[in-house]
């Protein structure tokens, strides 16, 4: 047989075969979290087929009025990841457009939804347009400005260079929740850029009562 022919046949075959599994694995689905789950595995796997965007589509559809599974899908279709303390991200998938139209999506349910517009600046991050991913999280802000997520996305972009204003920005979470650990969420930032001595120092501001497992760990 004609290898070209029989590459084509290969193709056809795989692309079916992930169409039935991921139609049965549709049919299942009924949690907004498996939702998500199931579109970040396929997308890692096979994003460069049309049939998968349908499939992903269809699940979106299934869960349009959930801004979770909206941000969630849009987190899949952009998807990196950074090693501690290294500089540069890593990728599983990379698409933007798609990310965002997902973003907008999330946001039409709901416009206080403060992940989305993290989302949508941690992607300007990484492409390396700081200024437009702060509108992004002063967008949040300006939106829900009771949900601390934008305020702590906004920090980490300025903490390790600027400790003063960083802080003063997660200060601002207070406004809304005055009981809110601020030098934790410092130390947290400062521990996932492999920054020891000043998490450390932001731990020992603390209140043991206020941390989790994993901070007492690294507070170790």
């Amino acid at each position: 047989m004609n290898k070209y022919i029989l590459c084509l046949l290969l193709l056809f075959a795989s692309t079916a075969a992930i169409v039935a599994d991921e139609h049965k694995t549709q049919i299942k689905i009924v949690d907004p979290k498996a939702a998500v789950s199931a579109v970040d595995t396929i997308l890692r796997k096979h994003n460069e087929m049309k049939a998968v965007h349908d499939y992903v589509g269809n699940i979106a559809n299934k869960f349009k009025r959930d801004p979770y599974v909206m941000t969630g899908i849009a987190k899949a279709y952009y998807n990196f990841y950074t090693q501690r303390g290294y500089i540069g991200y890593s990728y599983y998938t990379k698409d933007s457009v798609r990310a965002y139209q997902y973003i907008e999506r999330a946001l039409k349910v709901n416009s206080k939804y403060a992940p989305a517009y993290v989302r949508a600046g941690e992607i300007q991050v990484v492409m390396k347009d700081t200024a437009e991913a702060i509108k992004w999280f002063n967008r949040g802000i300006e939106a829900n400005p009771k949900a601390p997520d934008c305020y702590i996305a906004h920090a980490k972009l300025i903490l390790l260079n600027d400790s003063v204003e960083g802080i003063k920005k997660l200060e601002q979470i207070r406004l809304h929740n005055p009981d809110y650990p601020v030098y934790l969420e410092a130390a947290r930032i400062y521990e996932d850029a492999d920054k020891t001595r000043l998490a450390l120092n932001n731990y020992a501001k603390t209140e043991l009562s206020k941390m989790e497992v994993q901070d007492l760990s690294d507070y170790a």
